[in-house]
């Protein structure tokens, strides 16, 4: 996080569903999202309660709002697919 620049960054996880299409996929190659349009949700954690358990489902309460992102999805840093914090809409 950056906040001089208003800037926070954070990866994508791949989760994949055992034995689907796509688990069987990315268990035959490096696993990769396809180029298009995704929604990203935001929940913020205000109560850190990830910190006291990795675990924990954050809900209704922690969510912030949505926006739509499009993403080629290439790796490396300066590589970013960009979403603008000030069009996250609830």
């Amino acid at each position: 996080m950056w906040a001089k620049g208003k800037l926070w960054q954070h990866t994508v996880t791949l989760l994949a569903e055992p034995g689907s299409a796509r688990a069987k996929a990315w268990s035959a190659g490096k696993p990769a999202l396809p180029p298009g349009k995704y929604l990203l949700k935001v929940y913020v954690d205000a109560d850190d309660r990830l910190a006291k358990d990795w675990t924990a489902i954050l809900g209704e309460a922690d969510y912030v709002g949505q926006v739509e992102i499009r993403g080629p999805w290439k790796e490396g840093y300066g590589q970013m697919t960009v979403a603008d914090a000030g069009k996250v809409k609830r």
